[in-house]
């Protein structure tokens, strides 16, 4: 993950990821924030449903699990593209004092993650639905 290569774009793809899981949980989005490009509509909208649980007093509880990942230099040296394979498990919207609001069922996804190498670290250009033939 602290190299530019598709080695390092895959790792912190996956990485990624399972900050979305940490900060549903936490509310905790610093990590989040750092990776997250400032017009990423997917990194923002995590963020707002973090920040919308975490004010009615609310947080998810769940698991994610990368599957695979795997990913594709486009421009070497700075721009990359990844491809991973995601399982969101079940998880459960738990208030403050521990009564479950909701439960979702889990959620199997393929996904695609566009990502910028700057100097020392990775960001987040975009997340979305895999698109055109796996890999």
């Amino acid at each position: 993950m602290s190299q530019p290569s598709a080695d390092g774009a895959a790792a912190a793809a996956g990485y990624f990821m399972s900050l979305y899981a940490y900060a549903n949980a936490t509310g905790e989005l610093s990590e989040w924030d750092a990776m997250s490009a400032p017009g990423c509509t997917f990194c923002a909208g995590v963020r707002e449903d973090v920040e919308s649980r975490r004010a009615a007093g609310v947080r998810n509880i769940g698991e994610v699990h990368v599957r695979s990942a795997a990913a594709t230099e486009v421009d070497a040296g700075r721009w990359y593209s990844a491809r991973l394979q995601v399982l969101i498990g079940e998880s459960e919207d738990v208030k403050d004092d521990g009564s479950i609001v909701e439960v979702h069922p889990p959620e199997d996804h393929e996904i695609d993650v566009v990502m910028t190498w700057t100097e020392a670290s990775w960001i987040i250009d975009e997340v979305g639905p895999a698109s055109g033939p796996t890999a």
